[in-house]
This record gives C-alpha cells, structure tokens and sequence, in this order.
C-alpha cells in the first residue's frame, strides 16, 4: 500500500481481528524493531509470522518502507528470520534481526542508519505519530504532579517542541564555564594573596565537580531502572495468564489457611460450649418439673388469699359479736342473727387453724423455681447448634476453594509459574531500587545545591581581591556565567511560549471538535495537561471518556502546529469513545493536524459515506481490509462500499 503524495487523508476499513493494529505495528517494527499489542505492552516479533507460511514451514517476515524525507529517497528494510541451522525456530533466542537502510540509492553503515532514523522520526516522539487511540486517556495523566506516566508523556512532549535542543546548549555554557572555574581557580593559586582561596575553591570545585557527575550517573541508572521495570512489567503482561493463575493460587491459599483458622477456632468454641451439654439432657425434666412448681405456687397463692380473707372476716365478725353490731351494717343484731354470725365465725377460723404453714411450702416452692430457671436459662443448646452449623460452613467453603486451588494448580505450568515467581521478584526488586536511587538522588541534590553556594561564597571572596592574571580569567568566568544564566532564562521562556502557543492551538481545535457549545477554552499546566474551562470561568474537574478523548486529540493537533518535527499520522481506531457528532467533527478536523493523516477504522466507527461528504476532496485513498480466512486478510484498494 502507498500514501498518495498529495496532502490529505487516506482511510483504511476493516472489521475487528482484520489486520488493522497489525498494519500500524507493520510500520512501527519497520521503523523501530518493536511490535505493540492494544496498549503499551510489547510483544515478540514471533507472533507477528503469517500463520499460513509457519504452516508451509517459513518462519520469518520482512517489512519495507519507502518514503521521502526534505528531498532525500530512503528504503527502510527490518526482517526477523530464524538463525543459521535452525529449522523450527521453539524461542525468541532462535530468531535474528536483519535491517539495512538506503539513502539515495546508497545503503548506509549501521551508525549511519541509527542516525538517520533518529533524526527522521525519534523513538522517544513516536506516540505523536503512530498511536493507538485506546491510549488516548493516557493523557489524563498529565493532571497529575506526580504522575510517572505522566512525566514520561510530558518528557516526550518537550523532545517533540525542540526543548532538548536549548537544553543541551545551556550544557555545553555549563562545561565552559566549569572550565573557566578551574582555569580562575588555578590563576588565583599561582597568586600569593589569593592562594588560599584558589585552593579552597579547587577542593570545593572538585566536590561539585564529582557531585554533578554522581547526580548524572544517578538519572542515568534511574533510567534505567525505569527501563527495566517497564520491560519487567511487559514480560509479566506477556504472561498474563499464568500471572492471573499465580496470583489467583495465592490468594486461595491465604482463603484456605484463613477457612483453617476459622474451623480450628470454631472447634474451640464447640469444644468449650459442650462442657454444660449436660444440661440439655435434662431439659426435658427441668422443664416438666418447673411446670408442676408453677401450677403449686400458684395453688398456694389462691390458698394464701383464701386464708387472708377469711382472716379478716373472722376478725370482723368476731368484733361484731362482741359489740352486738351487725359487722356489715353496723346495726343491732336481730334474733337468731347473732347465732348465724356465730356459725359463720367457726366455719372461718377453722380455715385459718388449719395444720398447714403456707408461708414456708411458698418460700421453699419460689426458691426452687428460681434454681430451676438459672438452670433453663444456662441451657446452650442453640448456641452449640449454632457453631455445628458455622462450623459446616466452613467445611463446605473449604472443599470449594480446595477444589479450585487443585484446577488452578493443574493450569499452570511448573515453568511459567517460576517464571512468573522471578519476574514478581524482579519488579518488587527495581521498585526498590528506583525508590533508593530517587532518595540518592535527592540527597546528592542537596549536597550539590550546598556545594554550589560554598563556590558562590568563595568566588564573592575571590572578586573582592585584584591581579591582572585574575582579571582576564575572572572576566571569562563571568561571561559565561551570564551566558548560562541567559540560557537558563531562554529555556524558562521558551517553554512558557510553547505552553502558551500549545494552549491557543489546543483550545482553537478543541471549540472545532467539541459540541459542547458552553465551553470556553482549555488551560495548560506546567506538565502540558489540559484541563476544560466553562463559559462562566469554572473548570470541568470531572470529564467523561469521550471529552478526554477531544482533549486528548486537540492535544494532538496543537503539538503538530508547534513542533520542528512533522511527518504523517497514523490513527488506529480513534473514534472509539466519541458520538456522532464529535466524530464528524474531528474526521472534518483532521486534514489540519498535519499533510498526512492515515486513518486505520472500522465500519461502525465511521460511515464510509460520511467520512467522504465531509473529506470531499480532502480525501485521497481508502484501503479495505478483507477477510479470507480467520487468518488470512487481503489489503485491497479501495473502500467499502453501501
């Protein structure tokens, strides 16, 4: 396939598993000798062979680009083949890469061509170039201070605006001026007057000297760290699988042995509960026997008011009697009334002197029930039932993770598990290594930053004395210090500019893509990252997937606007998170990024027939992506058609 020469858009259809990431990490291996999956982690170029010819028994691929780059003609050309005497290529050590490099006709050396490819299309800038649009949110991460993703995308977009260039050069005022330094300092040793001080500074030189060096060697290994930590965590991403079996083996385990510490401790719980067991035994009886005391006290309280009663009116009778009243009415007694009193008054003293003491049958009845009742209320049957029935539980959860441990088990591989083991121990390693190396790296800060001002110090001295050898290396010294601290002022500048004119370009193409009518601009951060401003000042703290995706494209769009550095765009799949609307309005935006744009899309994303009424002319090629098999896709010229 082949970009049209004019400027424009050229769109390549094709449905998912169709070929389309495969297209763009075609071009990204030619260029870089690395393959991507969907997202950052990276893959080995054996899984980039054509299935059909590994089954004929080929076992390699090559890619090659033809481009032109400020009139020069290059041939781009990285194959991946099996090494010397291997017929079945079984890892990726068995593979070799051969890649060579034409400039006018002219094929370079190896330093040559790693030269030339930096300069045409930096690795560190390449995400402005070929990108993935599902990793678009990644540029929320540019909100955040402390961020290291957001830090490495801040990094890359000041290597694409040029700011490594001005900050090389204020490296190169620093060496110069270190050198004048020195050369003061030993003018001032050859000086009687100022010998002392052209020896203090010569030592304090010397420790800044080694400092900034260590700090260097520091970042450097930082670095690296961090290189490493991104290649551990892609291994690990390799693995994924068997990464999710370990960790989900572990975390069984720890269930299993939490399950074991629930049984054991409810066993003690049982254990202790059954040491009064014995008092449901008797439940029954207890309860049979307590019963009949209830019916007896009751009884006797009846009795005891009877008593009580008869009491009373035998007293009342009694003092009726001997008054000649009627105890009732008060009135005399009529004939033969005093008689019935009388009658009536032994019927109740006989119940009163009855052979019975009520009081203590009462007490020792209310007693025995009380001592009964203690006795229902300690009875733990249901708390014993209880822990039976926690206690199964358990048995019947410990028999389910017992058996999805022994499926996870019979899942991983014996090897994969070790490696897997490994890499976790490398990653916890470099994380702890990385955090060492930022704390070295803050401590030789400081110790630097004290250094520097016992210099400063030692130089205000040293220009307190005269000489005329002093002079001429006093008055070197102190224009390169301007020099750098005009550098210095240069990069500060620059870098406000940039984030000035990358905020205007942004917000301009952000009004163009959006279709939030309410939105005012966008605002930059130290870090580059874009926040959305309402119509009434306010910021948008919470964005949806959709307006980060805008933001994230008006990014795009700003940077190309401001970089020294331009070249095609290649976008695979970057309307997944956008309407309708917004994807019209991007597609319409899209000829304005830069000369070239490649758009790598299926149907659903964007409607062939409205991708052309908007392009128009803008428009120049459309490819179509068709399946053959599962694993077999033609590229052909092209679009889909209704």
């Amino acid at each position: 396939m082949e970009f049209p020469k004019e400027d424009g858009v050229t769109i390549v259809f094709g449905e998912n598993m169709r070929g389309k990431t495969t297209l763009l990490n075609a071009i990204r291996y030619a260029l870089f000798g690395r393959i991507l999956d969907r997202g950052t982690r990276e893959i080995s170029p054996e899984q980039f062979i054509n299935w059909e010819t590994k089954e004929e028994g080929k076992f390699s691929f090559k890619i090659a680009l033809y481009f032109e780059e400020n009139g020069t003609d290059y041939e781009l050309v990285r194959e991946h083949t099996p090494k010397d005497g291997i017929e079945v290529p079984q890892a990726d050590d068995d593979y070799t890469e051969n890649v060579y490099l034409v400039k006018d006709g002219t094929v370079t050396g190896p330093e040559a061509r790693e030269k030339e490819l930096a300069e045409i299309l930096p690795q560190q800038v390449s995400r402005f170039f070929l990108f993935d649009g599902e990793l678009l949110q990644q540029y929320e991460e540019l909100l955040i201070d402390e961020s290291e993703m957001g830090q490495q995308i801040r990094e890359a977009i000041e290597r694409i605006l040029g700011v490594p260039v001005l900050k090389n050069g204020r490296a190169d005022i620093q060496a110069l001026l270190n050198d004048a330094q020195t050369k003061e300092q030993e003018a001032a040793q050859r000086d009687d007057e100022t010998e002392q001080l052209g020896t203090q500074l010569e030592t304090t030189h010397g420790k800044r000297n080694q400092l900034e060096s260590d700090l260097s060697e520091l970042k450097d290994e930082l670095d690296g760290l961090k290189e490493e930590k991104l290649a551990i965590q892609n291994k690990l991403q390799q693995l994924e699988g068997a990464r999710s079996l370990v960790n989900r083996r572990e975390n069984l385990e720890e269930e299993l042995e939490e399950i074991d510490q629930g049984l054991e401790d409810k066993q003690a719980q049982l254990q202790e509960a059954m040491a009064d067991s014995w008092r449901s035994v008797l439940q029954s009886t207890v309860q049979d026997r307590l019963e009949t005391l209830k019916e007896q006290r009751q009884e006797l309280e009846k009795k005891q008011t009877r008593i009580s009663v008869a009491e009373q009116l035998a007293e009342r009778i009694s003092d009726g009697l001997e008054r000649g009243d009627c105890p009732i009415c008060d009135q005399p007694l009529e004939d033969g009334a005093e008689q019935h009193l009388q009658s009536e008054l032994e019927q109740f003293q006989g119940l009163t002197d009855q052979d019975f003491d009520p009081e203590e049958r009462y007490d020792q009845i209310l007693r025995s029930i009380e001592a009964l009742e203690r006795v229902i209320e300690s009875d733990n049957t249901d708390r014993v039932k209880a822990i039976i029935s926690e206690i199964d539980e358990l048995k019947a959860r410990r028999a389910t993770v017992s058996d999805d441990l022994s499926e996870v088990k019979e899942g991983l591989e014996s090897s994969k598990e070790e490696r897997v083991r490994d890499l976790n121990k490398q990653y916890e390693d470099t994380v702890g290594e990385i955090r060492i190396k930022k704390d070295a790296i803050e401590e030789t800060e400081n110790e630097l930053e004290k250094a520097k001002n016992t210099v400063q110090d030692l130089q205000d001295r040293l220009d307190q004395i005269s000489g005329s050898g002093l002079e001429r290396e006093r008055a070197r010294r102190e224009l390169y210090e301007k020099l750098e601290e005009l550098f210095d002022q240069g990069v500060a500048e620059y870098r406000d500019r940039l984030r000035q004119r990358v905020e205007s370009d942004a917000s301009e193409i952000f009004l163009r893509l959006t279709t939030e009518p309410e939105y005012e601009r966008l605002k930059i951060n130290d870090n580059y990252g874009l926040t959305i401003i309402h119509e009434d000042g306010d910021e948008i703290e919470v964005r949806s997937a959709g307006a980060e995706h805008v933001v994230a494209l008006a990014l795009m769009g700003a940077l190309q606007n401001n970089a020294p550095l331009q070249g095609p765009i290649i976008m695979d799949s970057p309307f997944g998170r956008l309407d309708r609307g917004h994807m019209e309005n991007v597609v319409e935006a899209l000829p304005t990024f830069t000369d070239q744009v490649m758009l790598l899309v299926y149907r659903d994303e964007i409607d062939p027939q409205r991708a052309r009424d908007i392009l128009k002319g803008q428009l120049r090629k459309e490819y179509t992506l068709e399946r053959v098999s599962a694993r077999h896709t033609d590229l052909q010229k092209g679009g889909v058609e209704e």
